[in-house]
């Protein structure tokens, strides 16, 4: 196979190098090495054997060929915890931290570095000095390398190191010495429960200092574990390691000021690579009387406590911590079981504790957070970690109402007891409660079956509607598919002749044309605000308004605007009778009123009828009468007549819609008024309208 890439990190002792591309990363195994070398940022192209690799492809049996030199890739920046797992192996990346130790072997230098909660080990080639940069420690630090994941013998990834060359791989920000600020302010307490690679001061007491690498401080944010800085090894006396300032022994009850990068995660703050600095000594603090369910709440995690329990057994177990094999007591307090370890390199209680002893037990409770609380706090299993001049005391056998069997006995009885007084109590409440409940019951009945029967005849009536605006709706649907089909066809069908032909067309046709498109455009417009008048009206929106009129210049305007729009010749005569001035009403409603009841007037008149229009006031009233000599309306179609979409047996082909009457019929409800229709075949049709106009005298 033939690759091209660059060099990132060349090994010649081993005879192999590392190289990626803009894709991933391969190990070259390179038996005749280049004359002159490869150095970092050398383009190759080789020819060698494809081989497997535990987390990347490797070539084997390679020739190589220089082809150049060029800039170093673009490092790629991945989460420190997928390159543990195995993720970027070989390939160049970057990681950003703190220095928290270093040595040096010869010219390379050893860095190790706080990232992202974890410690991972940088090494980089080619360090011009012969001394340690101790200087360095605490830099925020940018490093460059090549990736190399640490595998167990079973080839399973448990960390990773960067291998880089030369000093531009490093590059630093000036250290600070986290002694040097304040402590952290109450107000940011919550920076300890955020995982962070710079160090955060804290001031406070220590509880217990467990000789271990823990030790445990009293704060004004609470508990606080801290987890000693751990110096690199030292596997060859030449290298030179950076010798830490021996830290001070501290007691319980020293009061200190603590440096160290918060972990994150459940239960208390957990200060990692943490240095102490001893301000004074002082009484030891006073551990916190709790019971073992609020331990097992997780509530009091890192805490000094002090609680009583029997112990059933002791035995000898490796730490968890790592180390030698430690001293533990299996105790029992109700239904919880937990562990309590004696302190590092104590040995086993003189004399042997007997099972069911009962004992006071100080130390510090550690929680176990469950997986289910990976977003914070803790419960469910602990242990106790014994601390103190006296954490453990004897107080003689536990008294038998303490044994889990007798007591979930005691507490047993005494429900069933409970439960039976009760039981007694409670079932001659039923009955007194009962009693006054049907008597209720009796009283209400009628009601509630009078209430059922309104109820039921609402019901009856919703469903009624409810079948009439589906037959409504079908209407609707079939006229206004019927009705738009006729005038969208001609305005289709005169677009295409104008489009293909208009230039062959003479004026008069194309005007005869324009004059269809019109014509239809008109019939859908008035179609359309119909339809939106009649929602209008049926949903209760269109409004009345009460307001002078001269109903003179109304019917004057109105007819003007009629014979205007009708192409039929057909004048209306106009009679008021009386003196019609004073009159107040809704003139949006009284047009749509008119409007419809003279158009369909015209519309069913022979060419040269008259329409008749009178108006005659009745006190209060005026009376309103349209006298048509046009079709007249059959005997069977006058009970349907103000029906939506109902239309007369006699219309044969004259367009209409069935709105026009109910749209008339709901505007004169708006006004307070009433309407009645009369007429015969042949004989035309006259249409009263009573509308209340002027106000009641007297």
């Amino acid at each position: 196979m033939r690759l091209r890439g660059i060099v990132t990190l060349p090994v010649p002792s081993q005879r192999m190098v590392y190289m990626q591309d803009e894709t991933d990363a391969v190990i070259v195994q390179i038996p005749a090495w280049p004359v002159g070398g490869l150095n970092s940022g050398t383009r190759v192209e080789i020819r060698g054997t494809a081989d497997c690799g535990v987390f990347a492809p490797q070539v084997i049996e390679a020739e190589v060929t220089v082809t150049g030199s060029g800039p170093m890739p673009e490092p790629l920046a991945l989460p420190v915890a997928d390159m543990m797992r195995g993720r970027g192996f070989g390939r160049w990346v970057r990681i950003k931290g703190v220095i928290r130790d270093m040595h040096l072997d010869r010219d390379v230098l050893g860095l190790s570095v706080a990232a992202q909660g974890k410690r991972v080990f940088c090494l980089s080639t080619g360090f011009p000095e012969e001394r340690l940069p101790v200087e360095w420690l605490e830099s925020p630090v940018e490093v460059d390398g090549v990736c190399w994941t640490d595998v167990d013998p079973n080839r399973r990834p448990f960390g990773f190191h960067l291998v880089g060359i030369g000093p531009e791989c490093v590059r630093r920000q000036p250290a600070a010495d986290p002694f040097a600020g304040p402590p952290l302010p109450l107000t940011e307490g919550k920076r300890l429960r955020e995982a962070a690679d710079a160090r955060l001061l804290v001031r406070g007491r220590v509880a217990a200092d467990l000789q271990d690498g823990r030790v445990f401080l009293t704060t004004d944010f609470g508990p606080v574990q801290v987890r000693r800085a751990e110096p690199l090894l030292r596997a060859d006396a030449r290298v030179l390691r950076y010798e830490r300032p021996e830290q001070p022994a501290l007691e319980p009850g020293d009061e200190v000021e603590c440096a160290g990068a918060p972990q994150g995660g459940p239960g208390a703050p957990v200060l990692l690579d943490g240095e102490f600095l001893k301000l004074k000594s002082g009484p030891p603090p006073e551990p916190v009387a709790i019971s073992v369910p609020e331990a097992a709440s997780g509530a009091f995690d890192s805490a000094l406590v002090r609680l009583r329990a029997q112990v059933l057994s002791q035995e000898t177990r490796e730490d968890f911590y790592g180390g030698d094999r430690r001293e533990f007591l299996n105790v029992q307090a109700g239904d919880i079981l937990f562990q309590a370890w004696l302190p590092p390199g104590a040995g086993a209680p003189q004399p042997p504790l007997a099972p069911r002893t009962l004992l006071e037990l100080t130390g510090i409770c550690l929680s176990h957070p469950r997986p289910d609380m990976a977003g914070g706090g803790s419960g469910g299993a602990f242990h106790l970690q014994l601390a103190g001049p006296a954490p453990l005391k004897s107080l003689g056998p536990a008294p038998l109402w303490m044994q889990p069997g007798l007591r979930r006995a005691l507490w047993a009885g005494a429900a069933v007891t409970a439960a039976g007084l009760g039981g007694v109590f409670f079932l001659s409440y039923l009955v007194k409660r009962r009693t006054r409940e049907l008597a209720a019951a009796n009283t209400s009945l009628s009601q509630e079956v009078e209430a059922r029967r309104r109820t039921q005849t609402e019901l009856d009536r919703a469903l009624r509607t409810e079948r009439e605006l589906v037959n409504l709706k079908s209407r609707f649907v079939s006229l206004v598919s019927h009705e738009f089909r006729t005038p969208l066809g001609i305005i289709m069908s005169a677009v295409e002749l104008l489009r293909h032909y208009a230039e062959r067309m003479n004026d008069s046709q194309r005007r005869e044309l324009l004059d269809d498109i019109h014509e239809s455009t008109r019939r859908m417009s008035g179609l359309m605000e119909q339809v939106l008048t009649l929602g209008r009206t049926e949903s209760g929106h269109a409004d009345f308004r009460r307001l002078p009129l001269d109903l003179d210049q109304l019917v004057a305007a109105l007819t003007g605007e009629l014979c205007a729009a009708l192409s039929v010749p057909c004048p209306v005569l106009w009679e008021p009778q009386g003196d019609l001035k004073g009159a107040e009403g809704d003139e949006t409603l009284l047009r749509h009123i008119f409007s419809n009841l003279l158009s369909n007037a015209i519309k069913y008149s022979p060419e040269g009828g008259t329409v008749l229009f009178s108006a005659v006031r009745e006190e209060a009233d005026t009376v309103f009468t349209v006298r048509d000599h046009g079709l007249g309306i059959p005997e069977s179609d006058l009970p349907c007549v103000f029906d939506a979409f109902h239309r007369g047996a006699n219309v044969g082909d004259i367009p209409g819609t069935g709105l026009g009457l109910v749209i008339v019929k709901r505007c004169v409800e708006l006004h307070g008024g009433d309407i009645s229709v009369a007429g015969a075949p042949g004989g035309g049709t006259v249409f009263t309208v009573r509308l209340p106009l002027f106000a009641a005298e007297g």
